[in-house]
Order: C-alpha cells, then sequence, then structure tokens
C-alpha cells in the first residue's frame, strides 16, 4: 500500500471529512496533486484509496458521503463544480448512500437551478444498480431538463425494451438527448443482439419525425428496408391488438354469466397468437 493510502487509512472520521471536503473542491490535500494540469480528477484518487482500503476505511468513507449529501444542495458550501466532483464519487462507491441520494431526487433538491446536477443523481442511481421502477422513470421524463432525455430511456430499458420504444417520442426532443439515445442503442445491441433491438425499436423509429428517425437509424447495426420496416410494424401492430383483445377477455371474466364466452375468446386469441408468433419468429431469423 501507497505512504498515502497509510495515511488516509489511519485517518478518523473528523479528519477524512475535512480531507474528502478539501479535495473534493479541488484544495490540495494529501494524495497527488488535484487539479486540470496538477493530476487525476479530484475525486478520482479517493475513488482509488476507497477501493484499496479496507472494510473500515471504506465504512468512514460511506459515513463521509451520507454526512455530505444532504448539504450539498447548498450552493455556498457545495459550488457546482465539487458537487459533481462528489456525485461522480458516488457513482463509483456510493452503494451506502442509495437512500440519500433518493431522498435528494423525490425532494428535487437541485431543481429548478441545476438540472445537471439532478442528472447526476439519476447516473449514481443506474450506475450502483439501483433501477427503481417504470414509474419511477416516467416521472422524472415529467421532470428532466430534456437534455437528459436518455437517462431516462436507459432507465426504462432496463425493465423492459417495449417500454423505451414507446417513450422514444417524448425523449428525443432535445439533440443532445437524441444523440446520447444513438449511443445506448449502440451498447444494447451489444448487450442483447443486434436482432432484438432492430425488431422492437423499428417500428417505434420509424413513427419518429423524418430527420429525428434516421439519426437513430444510423445507430442499427440492421439496416430498415421496406420490407422489413413493413413487416415490423405490421408485427407491432398485431400484438397490439392482441393486447386490447385480452383486456376485454379479462372484463368479460369479470362479469357474471360470461365464463364460456371469455374461454372461446381466450381460445380464438392463443390460436392467433400462436400463428402470429410463429410467423414472427420465421421473420426474425430471416432479418
Amino acid at each position: 500500500m501507497t505512504k498515502n493510502a497509510q495515511r488516509i487509512a489511519d485517518l478518523g472520521f473528523d479528519r477524512l471529512k475535512e480531507v474528502m471536503c478539501n479535495r473534493l473542491h479541488g484544495a490540495q490535500s494529501i494524495g497527488p496533486p488535484c487539479g486540470p494540469r496538477g493530476g487525476p480528477a479530484p475525486y478520482e484518487w479517493l475513488v482509488d484509496e476507497f477501493r484499496r482500503g479496507d472494510s473500515g476505511l471504506r465504512d468512514r468513507m460511506t459515513a463521509v458521503m451520507r454526512d455530505f449529501l444532504p448539504k450539498v444542495a447548498d450552493h455556498h458550501a457545495w459550488p457546482k463544480d465539487a458537487r459533481y466532483e462528489l456525485l461522480d464519487l458516488v457513482q463509483e462507491c456510493g452503494e451506502g448512500v442509495v437512500d440519500e441520494v433518493r431522498g435528494l431526487i423525490d425532494t428535487q433538491a437541485f431543481l429548478p437551478d441545476d438540472a445537471a446536477g439532478h442528472a447526476g443523481l439519476l447516473k449514481c442511481l443506474i450506475s450502483l444498480g439501483h433501477l427503481e421502477t417504470p414509474d419511477f422513470w416516467m416521472e422524472q421524463s415529467r421532470i428532466i431538463d430534456p437534455r437528459y432525455g436518455a437517462l431516462v430511456f436507459r432507465g426504462l430499458a432496463e425493465h423492459s425494451l417495449e417500454l423505451a420504444a414507446d417513450a422514444l417520442p417524448e425523449l428525443c426532443g432535445d439533440s443532445e438527448a437524441l444523440a446520447n439515445i444513438g449511443f445506448f442503442l449502440r451498447a444494447l445491441q451489444e448487450r442483447v443482439g443486434v436482432s432484438e433491438v432492430f425488431w422492437v425499436f423499428t417500428a417505434a423509429i420509424d413513427a419518429l419525425p423524418g430527420e429525428v428517425a434516421q439519426v437513430l437509424r444510423d445507430h442499427l447495426q440492421v439496416r430498415p428496408t421496406a420490407r422489413n420496416t413493413h413487416q415490423v410494424i405490421r408485427f407491432a401492430e398485431v400484438r397490439k391488438a392482441a393486447k386490447f383483445r385480452l383486456l376485454d377477455i379479462g372484463a368479460l371474466l369479470a362479469e357474471r354469466n360470461t365464463a364460456d364466452r371469455a374461454v372461446r375468446s381466450l381460445t380464438r386469441a392463443v390460436r392467433r397468437a400462436t400463428s402470429v408468433a410463429e410467423e414472427e419468429s420465421k421473420f426474425r431469423d430471416d432479418v
């Protein structure tokens, strides 16, 4: 372990809090020089020491972050540069402070003055694997600055690609968000497969305004053609119709003396769905 690591590992809570605060504010403290030309970003050395340290050091550093977060909305004590350094630190090693992050999101502590800070809190959740719920992300789509629509897109995609596809019209209105959604589509293709992304998103992309749609098409590794786009849209419409048909059947079952009708309707719906699924599977293989 390096001399600096030994020193930080020996610090008690109060001294560690002072060192971390100074570091995150860009002031020189123990550790390598920080600053744009003097060394790593202020938070990076703290991340390295957190990962190198034993459980005692990690617990103390977590306690310091937990102490900082409720105060971080105070722009006098925590100017934006220092605030963002703290959020970067939390993204990397803030598993123990997720409740504090969620509290800042729920109270919209950084809004309306710091949209980037609010987006940084959402990045913390995603980076730490706390994906919340689809309803949470849809609520964020109504709160967040349009520039950060890709964060909502990513949060929804972690739950369901179909939900993310359905939300595209609301999330692509800003050019920065559009570009970042395109980059995330590339990452999704590597993670879940090219054909799966093509299949889920082609119909949604095709429904977007021309220039917007083209930006996203350029990120697809399977190029849409007239034939495959038509087929994808057709199957999407069939699935949507099947969904509403099942809702109708559910309503029948909720009524009295309609069980026989519901069973007959369900049987027809299952046969239709099976036939469409077989056709859809064959088309996917061709794509």
